[in-house]
């Protein structure tokens, strides 16, 4: 009786440490991959739209920078609408603000034509996803 009841379980242990790790990859390790994407994403076009200002005002390239960084502002807030409660744990846990990042993001987008208010936006954005200062 001992060897057939080891015997199941060594038929069905590889299934259930299988499912316990694709519940580990897909609701721990994508969702942080996402954010961890998401924040460089930022951290690139904070950095690339620094030297779009008010004299760029009514060009192309100024509304170009303007769609990207109310997208990027789109995407983290609907991060944080969609995360379970233990992603959001996650995030706390990273010490990660994605509502403040989110909205601050779309601040930036509609404050790119006013140096001293795109300061405050960025300062808030980094602070929310503990970003480096760009040097």
């Amino acid at each position: 009786m001992l060897s057939a009841l080891s015997l199941l379980w060594s038929a069905i242990w590889p299934f259930v440490f299988g499912a316990l790790g694709w519940f580990a990859a897909n609701f721990v390790a994508k969702p942080l991959l996402d954010f961890l994407t998401l924040r460089s994403q930022v951290q690139e076009e904070i950095i690339y739209t620094d030297n779009v200002g008010h004299m760029m005002l009514d060009t192309p390239s100024f509304d170009k920078a303007m769609d990207s960084l109310r997208r990027l502002g789109a995407k983290m807030l609907a991060m944080d609408a969609s995360a379970w409660s233990c992603q959001r744990s996650l995030f706390s846990k990273q010490k990660c603000d994605l509502p403040t990042a989110g909205k601050n993001l779309i601040g930036l987008s509609n404050a790119l034509a006013d140096y001293d208010g795109r300061a405050v936006h960025i300062d808030r954005v980094r602070r929310a996803l503990k970003l480096p200062r760009a040097s």
